[in-house]
């Protein structure tokens, strides 16, 4: 699969909205979405996802200088072994975060962002590289924040804290009137897929536009 310039997650400057650009963006979210249950867990993975992404970029730069053939496979390798070092990480600092989301940790690696990354970065200086890796985190945790709102508040009409950190409280917003279909895995899934119609849906507006002149 190409992964170069299909990056739409960079809202400062995104790729083209296709077909292949659309469907990695889906496969960016695998199996991420299932932590954003909650605010309070999100933020955690995003934490998480933060460090993964640097040290997957500058590992990434480092194989590019020793490897000249910049292989697909030691990459992954090397993708896993930085997702093994987070779920680490995790189970030192979060405890009861890495209890539900272990899985989701280790399956860092076969995210398509990072493999985005890699390949948009293959001829970029270090500091370009980070930039785009953190411009692209950036697009990442809206996404994830959205889902995680529609997730926890309208899906259960609360606000909680207290979980997984040491910061506790809890906000009673309307769970009498909460639509818990949303609450579910299967929420995250639905709110994504309103975000990529609404892109692909713009792409297409654009398009006609173009035609039109």
């Amino acid at each position: 699969m190409d992964f170069n310039n299909k990056n739409l997650l960079n809202i400062f400057n995104p790729a083209k909205v296709t077909d292949e650009s659309l469907m990695l963006t889906v496969l960016a979210f695998l199996p991420a979405a299932f932590a954003a249950k909650t605010i309070e867990s999100t933020l955690i993975y995003l934490l998480l996802m933060i460090i993964f992404l640097i040290l997957t970029t500058l590992v990434s730069k480092l194989l590019n200088l020793i490897y000249e053939d910049k292989g697909f496979v030691i990459h992954s390798v090397s993708f896993v072994i930085v997702a093994v070092f987070i779920t680490i990480l995790s189970n030192a600092f979060f405890i009861e975060f890495s209890k539900d989301f272990d899985r989701t940790l280790i399956l860092m690696s076969i995210g398509a962002l990072p493999y985005m990354l890699r390949k948009d970065n293959e001829d970029k200086t270090i500091h370009h590289s980070m930039l785009n890796t953190l411009q692209s985190f950036l697009g990442f945790s809206i996404v994830m924040l959205l889902i995680a709102i529609f997730r926890e508040v309208v899906g259960t009409g609360k606000i909680v804290f207290g979980t997984y950190t040491n910061i506790t409280f809890e906000l009673n917003l309307f769970s009498n009137y909460a639509l818990t279909i949303l609450s579910n895995p299967l929420g995250s899934f639905l709110v994504l897929g309103v975000i990529l119609a609404i892109l692909q849906g713009r792409a297409k507006k654009e398009e006609l536009k173009w035609h039109l002149y």
